[in-house]
């Protein structure tokens, strides 16, 4: 077989899968409907051609996907592909009450970074950094044990690890202790950034003593401020580097495929139970999927109304220029589109973010700023482990489907991530340790 007729049948694989996750998310916004109409999942489909040409540039965006194994940013841009763009077109095609101009914009982003992707090799005329496994190691600890102290010093060292009923209230409460930007900063590029790391590392190299300390970690930061993602970051890491080990050469091909058939799976069992939906598909097809790409509507219906705000509300602009706006934008939109629930932040993905700060101008920036981003993952990437760098840069950019960009890079800590990558130690350190 030759390698276009191979390439071919991936890609047509690639494409049906898509389709398949589309279709399921299609049918479960139906059902929700009629129950989540105050929440504003509308059923007033659009036309029939407007239909058509929604599903002409889905299939068409299929094709501008690099779904190989070749570069490690191709897997964080499936993630946005998957969680941010497709579900978008379910809302597109559902509710023609919503301007189609940002559907299209969205479109447009993932065709230009697409084109990127694929003809970008990854490669950067820099050279590379890392260090051996020693001093790895020995400058992770020394960072994670000065960040422990500072958490440690603002918060003490209790472990009382609240049930998932109790997590709200023990959110509240953390939430009500007066902390420096400093500490918070320190606890999460601990949780997201630094723990991770240890635990990966420790996996990797077989120190078990070592991933179980990691591991108990988790269930300290997660009694801090009982967020659930600081529970389940870690699990999840595991299971990638998992998969990326068990399958080397089919990563991304792999999460399309469990995304489509999960998807498929789940329909399918709610089918034969006694409700419409279940609290499983109501939880992770319409909080975690439908619903971030409505707030992504919200978004850019109401600053496009009203004003953008022109990153007044992120530094080092808000040092300088004031905001039109008192409340941030979670709370704005949160009270113009959910007010039925007193105290909800409708949290925007790094799209919303930037259409609410620069209009249809942040179209091209976020093209660019996210071609910046995949060129710099791909360069410290390079000569590393993908059982580390796949783990590490998956759940670093995961924050960018409910996050903005500056505090994504910043305080969830996707720059800290790329730094801790491009000091691990690069692949010949081992071959050269086992011919000596």
């Amino acid at each position: 077989m030759d390698i276009s007729r191979k390439y071919l049948k991936r890609q047509l694989f690639f494409c049906l899968c898509i389709i398949t996750y589309k279709l399921g998310l299609d049918a479960y916004y139906v059902i929700f409907s009629s129950d989540f109409a105050y929440y504003g999942v509308i059923y007033d489909p659009r036309g029939s051609l407007e239909i058509i040409i929604s599903w002409i540039c889905l299939i068409t965006s299929t094709f501008f996907v690099d779904f190989s194994d070749k570069k490690v940013s191709n897997s964080v841009h499936l993630l946005l592909y998957i969680v941010c763009f497709i579900p978008s077109t379910v809302i597109y095609t559902f509710n023609s009450k919503l301007d189609g101009s940002f559907f299209y914009g969205l479109f447009a982003v993932f065709l230009a970074v697409g084109v990127q992707q694929r003809v970008f090799d990854g490669k950067i005329g820099l050279r590379q950094f890392s260090l051996s496994r020693r001093q790895f190691i020995s400058v992770l600890g020394l960072f994670y044990t000065l960040f422990s102290l500072i958490v440690i010093y603002k918060y003490g060292l209790s472990l009382k690890v609240p049930s998932l009923g109790e997590v709200y209230t023990q959110r509240d409460e953390f939430k009500s202790i007066e902390s420096a930007r400093f500490v918070k900063y320190a606890l999460s590029w601990l949780v997201s950034v630094l723990n991770l790391a240890l635990i990966l590392y420790a996996t990797i190299n077989r120190k078990y003593l070592l991933m179980g300390f990691g591991l108990l970690a988790v269930l300290y930061f997660f009694s801090l401020g009982g967020h659930k993602s600081y529970l389940f970051s870690a699990p999840l890491a595991l299971i990638l580097m998992l998969i990326a080990k068990v399958l080397k050469k089919d990563f991304n091909l792999s999460i399309a495929l469990f995304t489509s058939s999960g998807i498929l799976s789940l329909l399918i069992f709610d089918q034969f139970s006694d409700e419409e939906y279940s609290l499983a598909s109501s939880l992770f097809v319409r909080r975690s999927l439908l619903l971030p790409s409505q707030i992504y509507f919200y978004y850019c219906e109401y600053f496009n109304e009203n004003g953008l705000n022109f990153f007044t509300h992120n530094i080092p602009f808000s040092l300088f220029l004031n905001s039109s706006y008192a409340e941030t934008a979670p709370v704005v939109i949160g009270k113009e589109y959910l007010g039925f629930n007193d105290g909800v932040y409708a949290n925007g993905n790094v799209f919303a973010d930037i259409f609410h700060n620069a209009g249809y101008i942040g179209y091209i920036l976020i093209s660019i700023v996210l071609s910046g981003l995949y060129m710099a993952i791909d360069y410290v990437s390079r000569n590393k482990t993908r059982l580390f760098t796949i783990p590490m840069t998956f759940m670093a950019c995961y924050v960018l489907i409910n996050t903005g960009l500056f505090v994504s890079l910043i305080t969830h800590g996707i720059i800290l991530s790329l730094v801790v990558i491009g000091f691990y130690p690069n692949i010949n350190f081992k071959i050269l340790a086992k011919t000596k």
